[in-house]
């Protein structure tokens, strides 16, 4: 074989190398564990004005969808202010040419005022939203609090799939179907990122691993009653 042919070759298998490792990474399978997805938040924001202060998360819950057992996704906002009086506060968000308005409401339990806007596939760093606070209007960009590098929750259910396969097993039945609700939370603590990851069954019994936002390293693993 001459020397032009042999690096033609090699060349050729290289290239084919290539495309088979991008086919297999874009057909890649998410792991099977996300269809028992009970809550899932996974992105974190904030913002704030000179009147009030802004958090917020992507992501959806299953325990506020009545009507279906399908995942919602959406933005819920949550304005850390004390002043729950009865002025009347709507957050709107306008994304390519169309306006995503809901209202505050206070949550019995937090205490602070909720909003949820429906919206799919969100992935931005970035955004503005407007509230509508009686005859006022404040403008508030958002920011992601995610710092560069953290796990996607498909990654790190693939790392604990991966490294905690006993303990995985042990919530599946006889026949190997897994017999409880996840629940998946981002957490960002001093610019540090991390995964809360429960399964709870239907007795409520929980176990909580918490998991390295950038390794996926676990942590800590807890029981709760």
């Amino acid at each position: 074989m001459s020397i032009f042919r042999k690096k033609f070759y090699i060349a050729i298998c290289l290239f084919l190398t290539l495309i088979t490792c991008v086919f297999a990474s874009s057909c890649a399978k998410p792991s099977e564990l996300e269809q028992f997805l009970l809550e899932l938040r996974c992105n974190l924001y904030y913002g704030e004005c000179e009147s009030m202060k802004l958090d917020a998360h992507y992501g959806f819950d299953l325990n506020d969808n009545t009507s279906s057992n399908s995942p919602i996704y959406g933005l819920y906002f949550h304005l850390a202010s004390s002043d729950t009086d009865n002025v009347s506060r709507t957050v709107s968000y306008v994304e390519n040419d169309k306006t995503y308005n809901a209202e505050f409401k206070l949550d019995p339990i937090t205490n602070k005022m909720t909003a949820f806007i429906e919206i799919a596939d969100f992935d931005k760093k970035e955004f503005t939203i407007s509230i509508l606070e009686g005859s006022n209007t404040h403008e508030i960009q958002l920011t992601s609090l995610l710092p560069e590098n953290t796990l996607t929750y498909h990654k790190a259910m693939e790392v604990l799939e991966n490294t905690q396969k006993p303990l995985i097993d042990a919530y599946k039945n006889e026949d190997g179907s897994f017999n409880a609700s996840i629940i998946m939370r981002v957490i960002v603590k001093n610019e540090k990122p991390y995964w809360y990851v429960g399964f709870k069954k239907a007795d409520g019994n929980l176990k909580a691993f918490l998991l390295d936002g950038i390794t996926g390293e676990t942590l800590a693993i807890r029981e709760v009653l």
